[in-house]
Order: C-alpha cells, then sequence, then structure tokens
C-alpha cells in the first residue's frame, strides 16, 4: 500500500516538475538542504545562517512514523543538494524514491556518527537492558532502532559538528561564517549540556508514554520507565504494575508526547494524585525545546 501511495506521489510530482521546469530551472538549484524532521531544521540553519534554504521533508504535526511527503515536498527535494537524514522511519520512502529526480542528491545519515560513539537503543529492549555495541551496530538498518537522538544535547553536539564539516565541504567560501555559528551553536549545547549533569542523579527515574527521552536518559544516568510497549498500550496488568512502581518511588509526573494519544498517561496521573506534562519532541528550536524538557525534569525525576 505504501509502495502505492509513493507511485502515486512521485507521479504527480514529476507532473508538477515538467509544469515547473521552464520557471524554476536551476533557481535554487544547489541551495537547498533537505532535513526530515523540524528540529533538525533547527539546527542546521544554526550552523548555516541564510547560507541555505533549510527544507523539512516531514512538517511540524505529522509523524515521522509514516508521513508520506506531498509532491510539492518532492519537487523541493529534487532542487536539494543534501538531504541529512536522522534515522525516523518515513524516511525509508523517501530515500527509496530521490535519486529517480536527483539523481545528483548527497544523502548523509547524521545518526550514524552519534550511534558509533555513544551507542544505539532499540524499541525492543526492556528499559536499561544492554544496548547493542557499536560493532553489532555497524552497517545497521534502522527497523526496531530508537531515532530520537536529537533529544540529547551530547549526540546534538556531534551532529552539528558534521553538519559544520558537510557545509565547508561544500561551500568552502564561507567557511569562517560556518565554524562561528557551530561554536556559538555548541555553546548553547554546552549549556544545555552542563544543566542536566547538575540536575541528574545516578538512579534517579522518570515516566514517560512514548519512549522519545531514550537517550537523554542513557547519557545523562536518568532512568527512564515507559508505559507504552513496542508501541503497543500498556496492558492492565503492566498499567498496575507502573502505578505501583510510581507510588514506591515518589514519580508525581507522567510525561507524554504531543501527537501521542495521552489517555494511558492520564489514568495512571489519576492513580498516583498526580499530573501529566506535554512533550513535543519534533519542535523546531532546539534549545528552547531541550530547556523546557530541563525545566520539566525537575518535577519529573525521583
Amino acid at each position: 500500500m505504501k509502495k502505492i501511495s509513493l507511485i502515486i506521489i512521485s507521479a504527480m510530482f514529476l507532473l508538477l516538475l515538467v509544469g515547473c521546469n521552464g520557471n524554476s530551472e536551476g533557481a535554487n538549484k544547489g541551495n537547498i538542504i533537505a532535513v526530515s524532521i523540524p528540529p533538525q531544521k533547527g539546527i542546521v540553519q544554526a550552523i548555516s545562517g541564510d547560507k541555505y534554504e533549510v527544507i523539512t521533508m516531514i512538517p511540524p504535526g505529522y509523524s515521522p512514523t509514516n508521513y508520506e511527503p506531498s509532491p510539492k515536498s518532492m519537487q523541493q527535494l529534487s532542487e536539494a543538494r543534501l538531504y541529512l537524514t536522522i534515522g525516523v522511519p518515513a524516511e525509508e520512502n523517501i530515500i527509496e524514491s530521490v535519486r529517480d529526480f536527483n539523481k545528483n542528491i548527497e544523502i548523509i545519515d547524521l545518526s550514524e556518527k552519534a550511534f558509533e560513539m555513544y551507542g544505539v537503543r532499540t524499541f525492543s529492549e526492556e528499559d536499561n537492558e544492554e544496548h547493542e555495541d557499536h560493532e553489532e551496530h555497524a552497517g545497521h538498518n534502522h527497523a526496531g532502532v530508537d531515532p530520537h537522538q536529537w533529544m540529547s544535547p551530547k549526540r546534538v553536539k556531534l551532529m552539528s559538528q558534521e553538519i559544520k564539516e558537510l557545509l565547508i565541504s561544500i561551500d568552502s567560501e564561507n567557511k569562517d561564517t560556518y565554524e562561528e555559528n557551530y561554536i556559538k551553536f555548541s555553546e548553547k549545547l554546552d549549556n544545555l549540556h552542563n544543566q542536566i549533569t547538575e540536575l541528574v542523579e545516578n538512579d534517579k527515574s522518570f515516566l514517560i508514554y512514548h519512549p522519545s527521552l531514550g537517550y537523554l536518559a542513557d547519557d545523562y544516568g536518568l532512568n527512564m520507565i515507559t508505559i507504552e510497549d513496542e508501541g503497543k498500550e500498556a496492558t492492565p496488568k503492566r498499567m498496575q504494575e507502573i502505578i505501583d512502581i510510581c507510588r514506591k518511588n515518589n514519580i508525581t509526573t507522567v510525561f507524554y508526547q504531543a501527537e501521542i494519544d495521552s489517555r494511558q498517561a492520564e489514568i495512571i496521573a489519576r492513580e498516583i494524585s498526580g499530573e501529566v506534562y506535554k512533550i513535543n519532541p519534533l519542535e523546531e528550536n532546539y534549545e528552547e525545546n531541550i530547556q523546557k524538557v530541563i525545566e520539566a525534569l525537575k518535577y519529573g525525576i525521583r
């Protein structure tokens, strides 16, 4: 079904491309960088400044799990110099078709170096089980892999360094600008990193519906307890186990993700006389978003 939809979108795109070709030939070619999700856009723009137009293939408010880009997005992608991926499932269909109409595009997976340096989480693992080691993950496909690395400032710093180096490699004339922007953004990331480090004590826990803060938890010594189990709602037995854990550890905040059904989070919050707190891992302004998460964790970890 997905392949049929992709074929239809590609056909519509080709018609759009032919229709627009006379007016837009070469207009933006080479000045566009494509990314998958809004947080990437914010990160890339922090380094690139106004030197490139950054387009998002999966717009705000849509799930990066199964979104299929519009013909307009695919038309923009046809003019992009780079496509920077981050490991979300919806990228698979985009990558599968992009070379049909943009043979010169360079596709860079920003998740790989961070996986190699800091390790990988999979959605099938129990909380705090051993993660895949670096050798096992080399050359992996992303099936079952938690893609939410951007929620950890430590990993984003590595990604932003790679972005800086990529930009310099294709636009050496603006090397000084990219290096200066990287230094400024890196200082902001260091500030976020230091705030989390000061906040965290080992063996502290927090409760969240969907495991979108798993890398932040791993990288900073927190224990993430999740309600969702491999993408499915918790069973009644699991719900009771979580309620008991919360009562035992005095956990009174239940985090949930903006685009995900919050009913089970709300049920648990009522049972523990606590509250729910919405986070949005897909916000574009990276620094502001992680700052919100830090402020929430001040009240949510126990």
